[in-house]
């Protein structure tokens, strides 16, 4: 989820797909704990995501681009409340769950 109204960056908080990330993470040999908070911790899945974000940002006006970035241990889902029945996210319930990561980023 992209988020800056009314901030002085755009940053995103993201939910990963993680039956892929944590195959990834096993191919890569990277050492964690196997849990989804350990795999979103880790240097090189940081690493990773950052390059993501440096390719669509070349695509993207210098106002626009995502500055910062946390990443969730959650998956976002209808049965959490966190989507919609149609899979659209529900922003305010989002930043309201997230708050502390959302303080973090704009904080630092």
């Amino acid at each position: 989820m992209l988020n800056g109204e009314g901030e002085k960056m755009s940053i995103a908080i993201n939910e990963l797909p993680f039956e892929f990330l944590l195959a990834w993470a096993i191919r890569k040999e990277l050492q964690f704990d196997g849990s989804n908070e350990g795999v979103i911790q880790h240097k090189k899945v940081l690493k990773r995501i950052q390059k993501e974000i440096d390719i669509v940002n070349e695509k993207l006006g210098q106002w626009e681009q995502i500055k910062a970035f946390e990443l969730t241990s959650e998956i976002w889902s209808t049965e959490n409340n966190l989507l919609t029945p149609t899979l659209k996210m529900k922003r305010k319930i989002i930043l309201e769950n997230y708050n502390h990561l959302y303080i973090k980023i704009y904080k630092n």
